[in-house]
């Protein structure tokens, strides 16, 4: 059921994003070779680098550390265009064009970087191109069809575009309701790793590596800092299931990462909300 409702929640997000994209402006937004090359640079490379570097500074465990490089490793949430948006204090173009980058190349970079970045012998040996082939399905193919719609039969956005918000709220309700034990369970098996305070570095660290970045327009550098430390727990728990079965405590630390990121990212858009208003 879990399974079900986390892919109805990634897909109903996706399509509803790609309803809310305008792809002239889209197309426009990534000339922005610079700001492109950005968020590459932050999301794929850097914020994992921190995190590797930070498990092994703070000498954390392995199943542990495996949770908060999964979660290094999986850049472009769908939730970016509503938290690192015009009302936190940044573009809503710039949050889009992110998304769209970081979900279109993490579904590339996060299996074939995973080698690198975890302890050799601790995964399943799978070859890549499967789990990338799923990553399309579940992000790029959603968000297309909504881009598609948006763009092709826009008299028919606002019926989809409801039908989809149904869907996602329904999915958020009953992942509330099936995940609150294991995000209790998260938080006390964690707790006392450092893998928590890993997350808290490597979120703080993304977020200023973004900031500073993110190029002069001030709203397109918040954008960029939002997104950065915003990662994805989808595709995080997806690899997870994939190239660690048996490794519950890395689910588990994957999702305390998630926790810490939430309160982190909404204090600092609270923060950029403030200066702008």
């Amino acid at each position: 059921m879990s399974q079900i409702l986390g892919l109805t929640l990634l897909i109903s997000l996706m399509v509803r994003t790609g309803l809310e994209t305008d792809a002239r402006d889209l197309l426009d937004s990534l000339r922005r070779i610079g700001y492109v090359g950005a968020a590459l640079l932050t999301n794929i490379v850097l914020v994992p680098v921190y995190a590797v570097g930070l498990c092994r500074l703070f000498s954390v465990a392995t199943e542990p550390a495996i949770g908060v490089i999964l979660m290094a490793l999986a850049p472009g949430t769908p939730f970016i265009v509503n938290t690192a948006g015009a009302k936190k204090g940044g573009s809503n173009a710039s949050a889009v064009q992110v998304m769209v980058v970081l979900a279109t190349v993490s579904a590339f970079s996060a299996p074939l970087l995973l080698n690198w970045a975890t302890p050799n012998g601790t995964h399943t040996s799978i070859y890549p191109m499967s789990i990338i082939v799923k990553l399309i399905s579940m992000q790029l193919v959603p968000l297309a069809a909504g881009v598609a719609i948006a763009t092709l039969a826009p008299n028919t956005t606002k019926v989809v575009k409801l039908i989809f918000t149904i869907a996602f709220v329904a999915a958020l309700i009953g992942i509330l309701i099936t995940s609150a034990p294991r995000l209790y369970d998260a938080l006390l098996h964690v707790a006392g790793t450092n893998a928590m305070t890993v997350a808290l570095l490597t979120t703080v660290a993304g977020m200023a590596t973004g900031f500073f970045l993110g190029g002069r327009d001030p709203q397109a550098r918040r954008t960029l800092s939002l997104a950065t430390a915003l990662r994805n727990p989808g595709l995080a728990t997806t690899l997870a299931g994939a190239y660690f079965p048996h490794s519950r405590l890395a689910v588990l630390s994957a999702l305390a990462y998630f926790l810490v990121q939430v309160v982190t990212v909404n204090v600092a858009a609270a923060l950029f909300g403030r200066r702008v208003t």
